[in-house]
């Protein structure tokens, strides 16, 4: 846990975000970090403070302030964010029944039909337990969606990478958007109406780095850090 709690001081977005969600996972045992998961309310990242809020309402600290910082993104303008926090809510379950009045508020109000769609579903399902499943680390990519142990988004779908090619496995039945952004929030390639297996390959040679890749099926997007080699 001291390695986690070290990474919040990181330089690398990614590390901060990571180490948020491993904090998270482990709960109340993870009480000596909430200051600083408090104070990574405020990071420069949406996907941190996502997190860090996530991290924070886990464990059993700061919940107002967490709260505060998850339905303010929801009014993001970027799209993404929007859907990273609303995602977030969704799975934390019942730790969220103290607020179901401002959840409903916010469904009523909100000009984002799909954060009205998605607080529909969450509110339906807040009396259930939270979703924590542990998240193992991979060496070619990040996974920012705790789904029980698929390295991937959506269960059941998975990703890898080799290269600069993008590796999906999904149920042959399902249809599933793809989106790749580079770390300016630019998309470099899309892909819809994919079905079951599919190899990405960016329509542009984008420089080697890290991406964030969104995958869109039914109801739910989810994200993933993925790393493009040379």
């Amino acid at each position: 846990m001291s390695d986690m709690i070290t990474n919040l001081d990181s330089g690398d977005m990614v590390l901060r975000t990571w180490a948020c969600i491993g904090l998270g996972n482990i709960g109340s045992d993870a009480s000596s970090a909430a200051p600083k998961l408090k104070e990574l309310l405020n990071d420069p990242s949406p996907d941190v403070q996502i997190e860090a809020a996530r991290g924070l309402i886990l464990i059993g600290s700061d919940i107002d302030d967490a709260f505060n910082t998850l339905t303010t993104l929801l009014g993001n303008d970027n799209q993404y964010v929007r859907l990273h926090a609303i995602n977030r809510i969704d799975q934390l379950g019942n730790l969220l029944k103290p607020f179901e009045t401002q959840l409903t508020d916010i469904k009523n109000s909100t000009s984002h039909w799909k954060i009205e769609a998605l607080l529909g579903y969450t509110l339906e399902s807040i009396d259930e337990p939270p979703q924590r499943e542990p998240q193992p680390l991979s060496p070619v990519f990040a996974v920012n969606e705790p789904f029980s142990g698929t390295q991937g988004l959506v269960s059941p779908y998975t990703v890898a990478v080799k290269g600069r090619t993008i590796n999906v496995t999904g149920p042959s039945g399902d249809k599933y958007d793809f989106y790749l952004f580079n770390a300016a929030g630019i998309c470099v390639t899309s892909h819809t109406n994919l079905r079951g297996n599919a190899t990405i390959t960016p329509h542009k040679k984008p420089a080697a780095g890290l991406y964030t890749a969104h995958l869109r099926s039914g109801k739910r997007t989810e994200t993933v850090k993925i790393s493009l080699g040379r």
